[in-house]
């Protein structure tokens, strides 16, 4: 009788407040064998900005015999970490499956698809009456990233190029990589390679360019493609991916300096 009087307590707090009345890790790692119905867990925490149509997938964890009836994804709007949730604007009911084993909502139902970290919040009911409120984060990052060699030889991600000047006329390679980032299910249209003298008037760039990643040795592109080359010189470079209607950039500045 105690057992089902805490669950009505706790409905009803929920119904005015949406108030928890489970103690809920905020990774979602609940033991399900302690709450009332289950557990909603999200296991796509990672999209891109250009995975704008990608769905993002729910683990369901339920007790025996029960099913989750409806799962609703809000944002959270209370950020500070280990904090009660906020609940803010609605973003999607989740659609789940005949199992009741697994669910998911749409990317396209986010506001934005800005780079950052996303506070949600999941509000689950499942058929015993149960609800639950779990925080989660998702991770929005770049569609398309810069790559350095770190010291052990390895390309990996970098907020800039890790080049800043070329000298003219060295032959030796002056590399630049780039990387498109994207889950499998958004297809990347193109990606396009420009370069400008001025910052602001851009004209392609000599060859063509991968939609996965590539490794550009801008001192082996002609000077005739910038109209001659002086010291002193600053060339950006810039890659756009475009995926559907959704686009993305990184530019990198290189000064050009004869030799000593």
């Amino acid at each position: 009788m105690k057992k089902y009087i805490k669950q009505i307590l706790c409905i009803a707090l929920l119904a005015g407040s949406f108030a928890s009345c489970d103690s809920l890790d905020d990774d979602g790692g609940v033991d399900t064998i302690n709450l009332g119905g289950g557990n909603a867990v999200l296991t796509t925490t990672s999209i891109s900005n250009l995975d704008k149509n990608v769905d993002l997938a729910i683990k369901v964890i339920t007790k025996a015999g029960v099913k989750a009836n409806k799962i609703e994804v809000y944002y959270n709007n209370n950020t500070v970490a280990n904090a009660p949730v906020i609940i803010g604007d609605k973003i999607a009911d989740a659609t789940i499956n005949s199992e009741s084993t697994a669910a998911s909502f749409n990317a396209s139902s986010l506001k934005s698809l800005a780079p950052g970290a996303v506070p949600l919040v999941f509000v689950s009911t499942y058929s015993d009456g149960a609800i639950t409120k779990v925080p989660y984060t998702l991770t929005i990052v770049k569609g398309i990233v810069w790559k350095v060699l770190n010291s052990d030889g390895d390309l990996v991600t970098s907020t800039t190029s890790g080049v800043s000047t070329v000298t003219i006329d060295d032959l030796t390679p002056v590399e630049i990589n780039y990387a498109v980032v994207n889950k499998a299910a958004t297809t990347v249209n193109n990606v396009v390679g420009e370069w400008s003298k001025d910052g602001e008037t851009f004209l392609a760039l000599p060859g063509t360019f991968s939609t996965v990643k590539q490794t550009v040795d801008i001192a082996a592109i002609p000077y005739s493609t910038y109209g001659g080359i002086a010291d002193g010189d600053e060339i950006t470079y810039r890659f756009t991916v475009t995926a559907g209607n959704q686009t993305d950039v990184i530019s990198t500045t290189v000064t050009f300096e004869a030799e000593d």
